[in-house]
């Protein structure tokens, strides 16, 4: 990050040390130019006392200059120290919050993390819970109940499900373990979700488990276009792929 740098007005000691400097300064200037005039009113002018008192004077501005540089460079010098100061300062601070908000963001995901197996049983038992009685559908109203209460819970801390439904495979956030074969469904679509994907704040925790439908008769938006380029790109003689879009999937059987 680029250091900030504030200037400073100059403190009032600062400003009196000036103005007590120019006094000063100006009150010499007056007694040297008295002495000159009285030298120069008397009967006898003493050449030697007016040479001597004009060396006197040339020195004493020569001192006077060299002090006021030397005064002006230790204040620059004081100066430049307290704008670094102040600009390491607003940086560790700017850091510190930077690191803060790193260690609460990585706290949250590991607990999150850790709540996801319970969100898998409930996925689990809710396919498993027979609601045939009338007990049976109060019991499961009220896991329902939990269960939504639980994910609601956690969608306010930045969890997000992965949309599997209606939607094309996305190798960015799914993970495909198996293919289906159907004409019900366009090629490449999600055909059934086995186990949720959740994403926080953005990133990706667990990528959603599918299956991806395969339908030769219906390829995928734009599929036909991207066969012809790679088509085009290998050559005449190139043969064509019976599905383009299968070496894109991450087909893996556990």
């Amino acid at each position: 990050e680029t250091e900030v740098e504030v200037e400073e007005a100059p403190s009032d000691a600062e400003v009196g040390a000036e103005e007590a400097a120019d006094a000063a300064a100006a009150e010499e200037e007056e007694t040297l130019e008295a002495k000159l005039r009285a030298l120069l009113d008397a009967e006898a002018v003493d050449a030697d006392a007016i040479v001597e008192l004009a060396t006197s004077a040339a020195a004493g501005a020569e001192e006077a200059l060299a002090a006021a540089e030397k005064a002006t460079a230790d204040k620059d010098d004081m100066n430049n120290q307290y704008l670094r100061l102040q600009a390491d300062f607003d940086n560790f601070r700017k850091r510190t919050a930077r690191d803060k908000e790193m260690i609460a963001t990585k706290a949250k995901g590991d607990i999150i993390d850790g709540l996801l197996p319970t969100i898998d049983t409930f996925e689990q038992a809710k396919g498993m819970v027979n609601t045939e009685s009338e007990e049976a559908a109060k019991v499961n109203d009220s896991y329902q109940s939990v269960y939504k209460g639980l994910l609601a819970s956690m969608e306010k801390f930045g969890l997000e499900v992965v949309k599997t439904d209606g939607v094309q495979f996305d190798p960015e956030t799914m993970e495909a373990i198996m293919r289906q074969p159907t004409d019900e469904m366009e090629d490449n679509a999600v055909f059934q979700e086995f186990r949720k994907g959740f994403s926080l704040d953005g990133t990706l925790l667990r990528p959603a488990m599918v299956a991806v439908a395969v339908n030769e008769a219906a390829p995928a938006a734009g599929e036909g276009a991207a066969a012809e380029a790679e088509i085009a790109v290998e050559g005449p003689t190139a043969a064509r792929p019976s599905n383009p879009r299968r070496p894109l999937l991450r087909a893996q059987h556990q």
